[in-house]
């Protein structure tokens, strides 16, 4: 079993992720802004926003399930949480303001898991702390093969888009596959990856949130198949970037988390860092994957270091999501607050 009770564990019941199945759309607008990279040599410090995610506290928020499609073609889940819960949804804007940051990334779970009423007084948490939902993320893949499980997802993705909205996020994010550690779907073709997101697209702007896709599986963890993939789709779909969902990180990662050990320190993690420098100059939000540190201050898995020298050399100005990615339950708030006093001390090379 992992550390901090995260394991794969045997299936729950088909759709078991609770909560009101109703929603009603916020018409709240939000303008993105305009990633404009400055020169390197005008920043002496790194000076992006710093966003937290929810994830990276996942033991705080309680049992969580991951859906996902058996080989029979119907939904079922795993439970990938198993402690109690400690924090309640109107209580993460306080929490994220204790790390000193003022923008929080939820998960679907921590909406679909909530009651209408504890969603209701979400807004005026985040009013009273002063924090924002940049954005929630859909766990449910929309890029499968199959027509009507496809469709299926995607009344998942609409609703889940409406409930964005109503927690007055900027974003909503998607994933194209879904997340390794569960059995594969065959990808749609190009054409049709592309359609569905363009719809999805139009969804998400009628909602008032702009539409984000994530590097979280085989596919868009290729830059050589993610950038022309953007480019298909246009400007409207932006790009997070997620620096420990790229070969060989998340492979060492998902090998860990199956077999319930911490990962192990990849001695040679340079394709990584070059998809990296790759995909900078299209990402809109970075995730900041951190696992952690040894003793003598070392981060653990790959060099965290390194991936914050490439970001500040590249003159990115984007926010910062720190998204703490360890099995260790008891060292998540130490690692989170350890990477945001690391990404403000960065700089690029030539300051």
């Amino acid at each position: 079993m992992a550390q901090g009770g995260i394991s794969p564990a045997m299936p729950s019941a088909p759709g078991q992720v609770g909560g009101d199945r109703t929603a009603t759309v916020l018409a709240v607008a939000h303008q993105p802004t305009a990633f404009t990279a400055p020169r390197p040599d005008e920043r002496t410090v790194m000076e992006n926003q710093i966003r937290l995610a929810a994830l990276g506290i996942r033991e705080e928020l309680g049992p969580m399930w991951v859906d996902y499609r058996a080989q029979s073609g119907e939904m079922t889940s795993i439970q990938v949480v198993h402690s109690p819960k400690s924090l309640s949804l109107d209580q993460i804007p306080r929490r994220t303001k204790g790390f000193g940051l003022s923008s929080v990334e939820l998960m679907e779970q921590q909406l679909t898991a909530a009651t209408a009423a504890e969603r209701a007084v979400l807004p005026a948490a985040l009013a009273r702390e002063n924090v924002s939902v940049s954005l929630v993320w859909i766990s449910r893949c929309i890029a499968d093969a199959d027509d009507r499980h496809r469709a299926e997802d995607l009344v998942w993705a609409d609703r889940l888009i409406s409930l964005a909205a109503e927690a007055q996020a900027e974003q909503v994010g998607v994933l194209l596959m879904p997340p390794p550690f569960v059995p594969p779907v065959t990808p749609a073709s190009f054409k049709v990856i592309v359609e569905t997101l363009r719809g999805l697209i139009a969804t998400a702007q009628a909602a008032g949130v702009r539409l984000m896709l994530e590097n979280a599986d085989p596919y868009t963890a290729d830059p050589a198949k993610l950038t022309p993939l953007l480019d298909a789709v246009g400007p409207e779909l932006g790009l997070v970037l997620d620096t420990g969902n790229l070969e060989p990180v998340m492979s060492a990662a998902v090998e860990a988390f199956l077999t319930g050990r911490e990962p192990d320190d990849l001695a040679d993690a340079d394709p990584a860092y070059e998809a990296i420098q790759a995909l900078l100059p299209r990402a809109e939000v970075v995730h900041v994957k951190t696992y952690g540190f040894h003793p003598d201050g070392r981060s653990k898995l790959y060099d965290l270091d390194r991936v914050l020298r490439i970001i500040a050399d590249s003159g990115y100005e984007g926010p910062l999501t720190i998204e703490y990615g360890g099995f260790d339950a008891k060292a998540a708030e130490s690692a989170i607050k350890r990477t945001a006093e690391l990404i403000r001390a960065a700089a690029p090379a030539t300051a």
